[in-house]
């Protein structure tokens, strides 16, 4: 009597047998069906309710100097030495900032709350801070989290925010978020004016501004630091 790996042999073992094919045709078709079905759920999962993200072609804005701000977050003193991540931005937020103040816009900074105190808990001195530009230190990545920048903005009636700064996957995308999405603020993001250390940061962070459901991605507009202009007030 053959043993069942002799068995196995003669049904499988020889390339002519038609059972040996016929099991390998079976699972090829097998594979190919999982396949086809794979593309079909991926197909089926779509969210009717989220935009189409489109690719960002930074454009020229002029900004009314009399219904927005503009928010210079999280560039503190660590700017004065050249090889910081984010020391590539001071020429042109420099720029920006001498177009703003010329408009008469209303300024706002910020400064990581664990450096309050430091040597690096100040704006970057060569931004030159005038004393009318608003200094906070919110605790959170969200910098409107204490309260104070919202109070500020409502005072003189702000529709309208121009964010820059640092981080891209932080306080930028957390602070830009809550201005569009909870408060309906219209946001203009200079996509060469934030600050990362990966490039993966800042493709998550602007993705998730175009992804956002209902109409929030429409209130977002996207350009560079030398296509900001602005309108100065009455």
């Amino acid at each position: 009597m053959k043993t069942r790996r002799e068995m196995f042999n003669h049904v499988f073992g020889r390339r002519s047998s038609p059972l040996r094919k016929a099991f390998i045709a079976v699972g090829v078709l097998v594979f190919v069906l999982s396949l086809v079905n794979q593309g079909k759920a991926a197909t089926m999962l779509k969210d009717p309710t989220a935009p189409e993200v489109k690719p960002i072609e930074p454009k020229p804005v002029t900004i009314n100097a009399d219904k927005s701000a503009l928010l210079v977050l999280e560039l503190s003193e660590h700017l004065a030495n050249p090889e910081y991540f984010a020391a590539p931005l001071v020429p042109g937020v420099t720029r920006l900032l001498e177009r703003a103040r010329a408009s008469g816009i209303l300024i706002v900074f910020t400064v990581p709350h664990p450096f309050k105190g430091t040597p690096y808990g100040k704006v970057y001195s060569g931004f030159e801070r005038r004393a009318s530009e608003a200094l906070f230190f919110p605790e959170g990545f969200d910098k409107f989290s204490d309260g104070k920048l919202k109070t500020l903005l409502g005072m003189y009636d702000i529709d309208t925010l121009v964010i820059t700064g640092i981080k891209a996957n932080m306080a930028i995308l957390y602070t830009a978020s809550k201005a569009a999405a909870e408060y309906g603020y219209k946001v203009v993001i200079p996509v060469d004016g934030i600050g990362v250390l990966t490039d993966y940061e800042k493709e998550y962070t602007l993705y998730q501004f175009r992804r956002y459901p209902a109409k929030v991605p429409e209130l977002f507009t996207f350009t560079n630091l030398d296509m900001i202009s602005f309108r100065p007030g009455k």
